[in-house]
């Protein structure tokens, strides 16, 4: 396959792996939110109270950092795979991570918030594990040579 192809190929896994990525971040940004900001400050509350407040700002800013140092790494990942011919096996294993997060964030959330996990919840989270593992099983299999 030409070069330019390969690199057409491996911008728009790169831009896929960005979205869910991006999802993600919205979703780890969400628990913070919630869970830091929007908890406000109460005169009186206490060390507890003030370091829940002023910890999630530096947080919410790692988190983007976190974000935007994932896409670069990405990208850097994506295109040395073009040159190794493994870049089936690189999305395969970003993929897999990335799905594999989405369970733990809203494990996270429900340690956060223990309420009743609704239909979403499981569904995200059996989604995320079936998909992860699927794109595992896909890393492993290519990687046997």
């Amino acid at each position: 396959m030409k070069k330019i192809y390969k690199q057409l190929i491996m911008f728009w896994l790169w831009i896929v792996s960005n979205v869910i990525g991006f999802v993600i971040f919205m979703m780890a940004t969400n628990v913070v939110n919630i869970r830091m900001l929007k908890s406000g400050y109460l005169e009186g509350a206490g060390a507890i109270q003030f370091t829940k407040v002023y910890i999630g700002i530096p947080v919410f800013l790692l988190l983007a950092i976190v974000w935007l140092g994932s896409a670069l790494f990405t990208y850097h990942y994506y295109d040395k795979g073009v040159k190794k011919d493994s870049l089936v096996q690189n999305f395969s294993l970003v993929t897999a991570v990335e799905m594999y997060l989405f369970p733990l964030i809203i494990l996270i959330y429900q340690l956060a918030f223990p309420l009743e996990m609704m239909l979403t919840d499981w569904v995200v989270v059996s989604v995320g594990l079936v998909i992860g593992s699927i794109s595992l099983y896909f890393y492993r299999l290519n990687n046997q040579e």
